[in-house]
């Protein structure tokens, strides 16, 4: 079996790797000499891109093991002139890499992958401070699309006494195109970006109406000599921690939020953000989402034990008693650990620390934990709503035209919502995972965070719609009705005595 034989049974067993990529070793003797990896340029904002056109480089190939994030732990003479592998420390943002190596005279960085998902995805990525002198430095920063076995292939190699030579060529980046077709900006970019809008806005308007009729009802129940600010502020704080409030404030600001950072950023599209902000909101705030569903379906179990008694409910909803609020400690630290377990998953994007880490890939992980806390919380609140609905629409079978079914027929609907985004949410989750090739190649990243960006921004809409309130002339009319028989039955027993 001759070499070349030999190199191309090798070549099948270590993973994908393109067979139009322009980065190959044409002087190896080893496995090496068949690789024809696709590889195009890191960042549009550092070092030279496929439209300058330059001429193919051919460089030494040197496994750098130290610390590129330390320009000072870098050997200017170890480095010079030569295409960096990187096999040490490289936590930190692409831009303080390329300046570091960049400095000391480093002809290329051929960055490594850390799965297999398809380079190029950061593109638009910047930290604020890159020049002009990033963008026209000749070192070139390109990104392999090879499998990790290959990797190891090309620093063995490079370690050799024979050595390794590359030749670079850079290539057309297909994110680009991507990021800036139609179904990318309108599905993954403004659809989410105005629904969240729609949610954030309505929701806002709603606290305001809630707000105001807990005013209301205040001053109904108070007479006004004891009105006193620090009594209102009271009733306003203590109707605020009922749990729909809480639930509505959440998906609130959450809404509100992520309709902008996502309307600006483009989701990797574009670079009008820090490349932390786009990738500190990776998530969505889902944590906000996770309690603001956990806080709902508590109020609607609350609201049922008004019309079914404890002795009457099934034995399974006495076991999972810990989802429906009977234990309050429990419920606070389940919110904090949904809270916080997002916002540290959120710092580690944002800081760079999971970046090209050679483990099992850290987005499926997360986005594994995240589908099944969504299946757990949004099945409990589907039951508990679905269940309070039941219940109320028996004891209101005769009353169709009411304001109670009106009321019923919006909140059966929004459950509705909520658990067709809970499922699509799901189902990107385990897409993820079980097509994970798929799934972070162009394609595949377009439909499962467009799908999963548009169902986590229904589930919002639909959760602040939940809790509409009434408006604010009927409730004022009902405080004035009751406010008036008070009086009335404080006068008749004022002239009896």
């Amino acid at each position: 079996m001759t070499s070349l034989s030999i190199g191309a049974v090798i070549l099948l067993c270590l993973g994908p790797v393109s067979t139009f990529g322009n980065v190959v070793f044409p002087f190896s003797r080893g496995a090496a000499q068949n690789l024809s990896i696709y590889s195009p340029a890191v960042s549009r904002f550092l070092g030279p891109q496929v439209d300058d056109r330059l001429a193919p480089v051919v460089l030494p190939v040197y496994v750098f093991r130290g610390d590129t994030c330390n320009p000072d732990n870098i050997d200017e003479d170890v480095v010079r002139d030569r295409a960096i592998v990187i096999a040490g420390n490289r936590a930190c943002s692409y831009t303080r890499r390329f300046v570091s190596l960049a400095t000391k005279g480093a002809a290329a960085i051929l960055d490594t992958p850390a799965s297999d998902a398809q380079p190029g995805r950061y593109v638009h990525f910047r930290d604020g401070s890159e020049s002009e002198w990033h963008r026209r430095h000749p070192m070139l920063l390109v990104e392999l699309d090879c499998g990790l076995r290959a990797v190891d292939v090309i620093m063995k190699e490079a370690d050799s006494p024979a050595g390794l030579t590359v030749r670079i060529t850079i290539d057309s980046n297909e994110w680009i195109g991507t990021f800036a077709a139609w179904p990318y900006q309108v599905f993954v970019r403004w659809v989410p970006s105005i629904i969240f809008g729609i949610a954030g806005v309505a929701g806002a308007y709603f606290l305001a109406v809630h707000f105001l009729l807990i005013n209301d009802r205040f001053v109904a129940s108070t007479v006004e000599k004891r009105r006193t600010w620090r009594r209102r502020i009271a009733s306003v704080v203590n109707g605020f921690v009922s749990g729909h409030l809480i639930a509505l404030a959440f998906d609130t600001v959450a809404s509100a939020t992520m309709s902008v950072v996502i309307g600006v950023t483009g989701f990797y599209s574009t670079s009008n953000a820090p490349a932390w902000v786009t990738l500190f909101f990776t998530m969505q705030m889902s944590g906000w989402a996770f309690v603001a569903t956990f806080v709902s379906s508590i109020v609607w179990v609350q609201r049922l034990e008004r019309i079914i008694p404890r002795s009457r409910r099934r034995y399974c909803w006495r076991l999972i008693s810990l989802l429906h609020g009977d234990h309050p400690r429990v419920t606070i630290v389940a919110c904090l650990v949904f809270f916080l377990l997002e916002v540290a998953i959120d710092i580690w994007y944002a800081t760079w620390q999971n970046w090209r880490s050679r483990w099992f890939p850290f987005a499926p992980l997360v986005a594994g934990i995240f589908a099944l806390l969504e299946l757990i919380l949004g099945a409990n609140f589907l039951v508990g709503t679905g269940r309070y609905l039941y219940e109320v629409s028996k004891t209101t079978i005769d009353q169709r035209d009411t304001a109670v079914h009106r009321v019923l027929r919006r909140i059966w609907w929004c459950a509705l919502l909520i658990g067709l985004s809970m499922m699509l949410y799901v189902v990107c989750g385990v897409a993820m995972i079980a097509f994970y090739k798929w799934a972070f190649r162009p394609t595949g990243w377009t439909v499962v965070w467009g799908t999963g960006s548009i169902a986590r921004a229904t589930g919002c809409l639909a959760r602040v719609f939940v809790f509409q309130p009434r408006p604010r002339r009927r409730a004022r009319q009902q405080h004035l009705t009751i406010q008036g028989k008070s009086d009335s039955l404080r006068m008749r027993s004022t002239s009896e005595a």
